[in-house]
């Protein structure tokens, strides 16, 4: 068994990090509650929260949710408030305001492929400062307050549907840039702090992932930004001070760029 009490609309939002998947596992504790999983092996997202006013746990251990799309429509139906998630009796039951519902639990989520090897490839680069993400070498590390990293999710909003995404870092700002076709949109960004183990701009090219990232993002407190020509893309999550969550991201860039777009 398995149980938590949560707020129904920061859990929702909770949720809202893993677009795109059709499962995830909640890990519960007696501090909090978080969940990871990755996509294609391309795009890895975690997200944890303490608890709030009102929430709590009822038991540790993992909730296995499937359908999540379903899953997620279903708890907007319960109403506003708290509620509570219980896994009894192979039964993920879920008790809000207004209504309650029953689901099966999945016996084995494809959100959780690889996530053990990447979230230990993000400890490491953690321990060792970010100078590395496994055997390679982080080139840049940006910061931005992330309500002005939030207008990147916005950038060639009109094209975003199967388009490919830049990320140039430049000695002064980050640019995003769109392409789909011959349709070219950029965003410029200027970053808060910079520090960096080359003297040359990069250039990284990314799938749709990359905007699935941004997106994750929230729009409090400070986004970190890690990467490098060799590395994946990382972005971190920082809480304003006082407040215990966070989101953190890791994109696999495409070996070829847009140039035949």
């Amino acid at each position: 068994m398995a149980g938590i009490v949560v707020n129904q609309g920061l859990f929702i939002n909770f949720l809202r990090g893993f677009a795109g998947m059709s499962d995830i596992v909640v890990n519960v504790t007696q501090q909090g509650y978080r969940a990871s999983g990755t996509m294609e092996r391309s795009y890895f997202v975690e997200k944890w929260f303490n608890y709030r006013e009102g929430e709590s746990c009822i038991e540790e251990g993992e909730l296995a949710i499937g359908q999540l799309e379903l899953f997620k429509q279903l708890v907007a139906g319960c109403g506003t408030g708290f509620m509570t998630i219980n896994l009894q009796d192979d039964l993920l039951t879920v008790s809000g305001n207004d209504s309650s519902f029953s689901i099966p639990p999945i016996a084995e989520a494809n959100s959780q492929q690889g996530v053990d090897v990447v979230a230990n490839m993000v400890s490491n680069a953690v321990d060792e400062g970010w100078t590395h993400f496994g055997e390679a070498k982080v080139q840049f590390r940006l910061s931005f307050t992330a309500e002005q990293f939030q207008q990147l999710r916005n950038a060639g909003k009109a094209i975003q549907t199967g388009s490919l995404y830049s990320v140039e870092i430049t000695d002064s700002q980050l640019i995003l840039t769109v392409v789909r076709d011959q349709i070219r949109v950029a965003m410029e960004l200027d970053y808060n702090e910079f520090s960096t183990n080359e003297s040359e701009e990069l250039i990284l090219w990314f799938g749709k992932w990359l905007m699935d990232a941004l997106k994750a993002m929230p729009g409090k407190g400070t986004i970190h930004v890690y990467g490098g020509v060799d590395a994946p893309l990382i972005l971190q999550h920082e809480a304003p001070d006082n407040e215990a969550w966070g989101t953190l991201c890791v994109i696999a860039p495409r070996q070829e760029s847009g140039n035949n777009q």
